[in-house]
């Protein structure tokens, strides 16, 4: 399956669990008790893909926006990434800079770059 090519709420479903143990055993080595669910956006227009509930230690993927294997897949890592940052220094950090410019932001959007690597793992052996 194309990187690009939509996905319906079933396969997000079955992958974004896949997804979040691939990012525990590449980026921690081991799982931890983070969880994920999936859920609807009512605004699709946002560019909320996933969030990050550092309290609940849960990621939630929008499945309307999350629609494409490259788009689920960087949500997910980018949220896994805040997983591994401090609470208290990431708003620290946003209440001094910002969203756009917190350095906990700025790391997380850079490891969505590596998406290709779990792309190749997991959705080549799972999607025809």
């Amino acid at each position: 399956m194309a990187p690009s090519k939509r996905i319906n709420k079933e396969t997000v479903c079955m992958l974004a669990p896949q997804i979040l143990d691939w990012c525990m055993m590449t980026y921690s080595g081991y799982t931890t008790d983070i969880s994920i669910e999936i859920d609807y956006c009512k605004k699709p227009k946002t560019k909320d893909y996933a969030l990050y509930d550092f309290t609940d230690r849960n990621i939630t993927v929008m499945y309307n926006v999350s629609n494409t294997p490259k788009k689920l897949i960087t949500a997910i890592i980018h949220e896994y990434t805040h997983s591994l940052q401090n609470h208290g220094w990431y708003y620290r950090y946003h209440n001094l800079v910002g969203y756009w410019n917190n350095p906990y932001e700025l790391a997380a959007r850079k490891k969505e770059s590596e998406w290709i690597e779990c792309y190749n793992d997991i959705f080549k052996s799972n999607i025809k």
